[in-house]
Order: C-alpha cells, then sequence, then structure tokens
C-alpha cells in the first residue's frame, strides 16, 4: 500500500489536483505490479456503505 500510495503522491504532482477513481488505481496497480486495489475497487463501489473489513484487512496484507 506504500508503493501505491507514494507512486500516486508522486504521478500527481504532489497532490495539486484531484483524480479520477480508475486512474487512482490504475497508478496504485501499477505501482505495486497487482491488480489489489482494481479488485477491491470493482467489490466495494457498487455498495459502498458496505464494505467488509475483514475482508480489506486481508487483500492489504494486515
Amino acid at each position: 500500500m506504500q508503493d501505491a500510495l507514494r507512486a500516486i503522491n508522486r504521478a500527481s504532482g504532489n497532490n495539486q489536483f484531484q483524480w479520477t477513481m480508475p486512474q487512482f488505481v490504475d497508478v496504485g496497480d501499477g505501482a505495486t505490479g497487482t491488480k489489489v486495489l482494481a479488485v477491491l475497487y470493482e467489490k466495494t463501489r457498487a455498495n459502498f456503505d458496505r464494505i467488509d473489513l475483514d475482508w480489506l484487512f486481508v487483500v492489504l496484507g494486515l
């Protein structure tokens, strides 16, 4: 997650502008060489108010 957030911060010009969620996900996943953020986004975007925190922590390795 740190690698993804650092890459997003660098690519965004130190957070000087807003991105769409797909842009955020693409850069974060690209930095880690995974699709973790894409999978998480797809799972949660339809039911944003119902996030399974147990699943989220497992996916994030916490």
